[in-house]
């Protein structure tokens, strides 16, 4: 079933996975995914995810240098067996 095998590798995926585009995102496809994100699963309907849109190229350079640094310190904090 190719439906289903996409359906469960973009939930095998979606678990706090972050990209960052390096080109803007078309607005009808932005307006394509916020509607699909209401969509996926979450528990009890929270929906807990933060949208942030930005349009500034020096606060995307600012936002993922912050990015990198919290992920940095939350990589030490990850037990190493």
């Amino acid at each position: 079933m190719p439906g289903l095998d996409r359906l469960l590798e973009v939930l095998t995926w979606r678990r706090d996975v972050r990209r960052f585009r390096p080109d803007p995102v078309d607005p009808a496809l932005l307006s394509r995914l916020l509607a699909a994100m209401q969509l996926a699963p979450s528990v009890g309907y929270s929906q807990p995810w933060r949208i942030v849109l930005v349009e500034s190229a020096e606060r995307r350079t600012q936002l993922h240098a912050l990015h990198q640094a919290e992920n940095a310190l939350a990589a030490d904090c990850n037990i190493q067996w």
